[in-house]
């Protein structure tokens, strides 16, 4: 759109049967794909230049998984040392059983 590149699908996968330089055993023609042009918003913050960025604030957050199995997001300041990760908040429970996120 107006010259720029726009991405409005990912396919995972396509078998292509039938084309010339595949397995000839190939028989399988589809494909799965997905568009994500009504995703822009997902997209852009999911490969913005701070992947640290949970909160969308620009400044890097931390998440954890306490022994409980509860999900805390704890959002960053931007300072240093201990008043970095003041707070927190609680995003999901039954997370136990993970160990990284």
């Amino acid at each position: 759109m107006n010259g720029a590149t726009e991405l409005v699908a990912i396919n995972s996968r396509s078998w292509q049967g039938g084309c010339f330089g595949n397995d000839p055993a190939e028989t399988r023609t589809g494909a799965i794909d997905t568009r994500v042009d009504d995703i822009n918003d997902w997209v852009d913050h999911a490969t913005s230049r701070n992947p640290d960025d949970l909160t969308g604030d620009g400044k890097a957050d931390l998440a954890a998984i306490k022994s409980d199995g509860i999900l805390w997001i704890y959002p960053g300041t931007g300072k240093p040392g201990m008043d970095a990760f003041p707070s927190r908040y609680q995003v999901g429970r039954s997370w136990g059983p993970y160990r990284i996120i």
